[in-house]
């Protein structure tokens, strides 16, 4: 019987247990003479920037036995890229460093519903990246956490905004979104939009369009922000979103600061804040484009015993509040653009649900629960959740009245 590879151990389950690590310079050697490790190295390759691979800093360590995944249950095999241990952050490339994090990993797993012979890999869950196909899943999450969720769930709907888009369809399949001025007590579900004003000029109501507005909002003026909050909202099958810029008049004072004292009722009552958490403006939407290494690549053949195989390789998608080796990291959240916003605290905090819309998959909040499309969940309580802790009160409305005395936050937005 032939000996298994020295490197990858030929994917072996029970050997990995005891591998510790193999250099890159290793992997490069063998990878000629061995298909299991020319599969690591195609990942290797495809995952990372040829400017770390380049340096002489790292190493590989197969992590699935090390319990770092246990909290991502889609995540079973990973190869790690690290620093050397005796590797001083000041000696390393800026690349390296990147957000206070001295590591970088990739996934593979095997692809769903493809054969593989090497019990190692398990499935790996497909993310979908399709507007409708997203819409699909918040609709999960929405009817889970009415049906599951005591804690986020409402008896009936509530009191709209004294302004809100209405999103409406005419002749053709296209939105189209107007300014509606509701009745007094009018009730319905609708969501608020989260978002980066930016330093790119963007649409705004004031006294000059108000009544055009009210007839409808001409879409080519949207920023791709609102186009992407009002389409989503529409496949969720939500009538109306409330936009700051475009239902507060900009230019009149008084509607300014008797719309601003009501902010943090309009997020703590919708059914859903939708989130540009990645976007630093209205011109990149709820969609950024994604580096080429971030996009799974698939790999396909036959093992050295003839047997097909179909796996999977992806960058880790970092999560949340996630740990890491890092003790004084605290997780990648507060490191996208809208996150690092003052006045967004408040609107995370109220919001009974906040879907992040990030580089990589959505990430959902509410009040029992934080989950994401590949399936990880956080390592620690999260900001929104202490917060809210800290914030609970036997009177409900007290803590509207304390975000209340923050309102002139939102005055500038950038």
């Amino acid at each position: 019987m032939t000996s298994p590879c020295k490197i990858c151990l030929d994917f072996n389950e029970t050997l990995l247990q005891l591998k510790d690590r193999c250099t890159l310079e290793e992997l490069y050697n063998s990878a000629p003479a061995c298909s299991t490790c020319a599969i690591i190295l195609r990942a290797v390759k495809h995952c990372f920037p040829e400017t770390l691979l380049a340096t002489s800093y790292f190493a590989l360590m197969f992590s699935r036995f090390h319990g770092r995944h246990l909290q991502h249950p889609s995540e079973t095999f990973s190869v790690t890229v690290s620093a050397r241990d005796h590797v001083r952050d000041r000696d390393l490339p800026e690349e390296l460093v990147d957000q206070r994090f001295r590591v970088r990993e990739l996934v593979i797993c095997r692809a769903k519903g493809k054969p593989c012979s090497w019990s190692v890999f398990e499935e790996g869950i497909v993310i979908p990246s399709k507007p409708q196909e997203l819409a699909n899943q918040v609709r999960k999450w929405i009817d889970d956490c009415d049906k599951k969720h005591t804690g986020c769930r409402k008896t009936k709907e509530n009191i709209l905004p004294r302004r809100i888009i209405q999103i409406f369809q005419d002749s053709g399949t296209s939105c189209k979104a107007r300014l509606y001025e509701t009745l007094p007590g009018e009730r319905g579900s609708y969501a608020c939009l989260s978002h980066c004003w930016g330093k790119h000029q963007i649409i705004r109501t004031t006294r000059d369009n108000f009544t055009h507005h009210k007839g409808e909002i001409p879409w080519t003026e949207l920023s791709t922000t609102f186009k992407d909050a009002i389409e989503f909202s529409s496949h969720l099958g939500i009538e109306f979103i409330w936009i700051d810029s475009l239902c507060i008049i900009q230019d009149d004072t008084p509607d300014w600061e008797r719309e601003a004292v009501k902010m943090a009722e309009y997020y703590a009552n919708a059914d859903v804040t939708l989130a540009a958490t990645a976007s630093p403006d209205g011109t990149v939407g709820f969609y950024p484009s994604r580096l080429a290494r971030d996009e799974p690549l698939d790999i396909e053949g036959v093992d050295k015993q003839g047997r097909p195989y179909h796996l999977v390789a992806r960058t880790h998608i970092r999560h949340p509040y996630e740990s890491s080796r890092d003790e004084t990291f605290n997780g990648g959240m507060y490191e996208f653009p809208l996150m690092t916003r003052g006045w967004v605290h408040q609107e995370h905090v109220l919001s009974r649900r906040f879907l992040h819309f990030g580089p990589r998959e959505l990430i959902w909040e509410c009040q029992s629960l934080t989950t994401c499309q590949c399936g990880g969940t956080p390592a620690r309580p999260t900001v929104r959740e202490r917060t809210t802790q800290l914030l609970s009160v036997s009177k409900p409305d007290l803590n509207l009245k304390r975000s209340n005395g923050h309102a002139k936050n939102y005055g500038i937005r950038i």
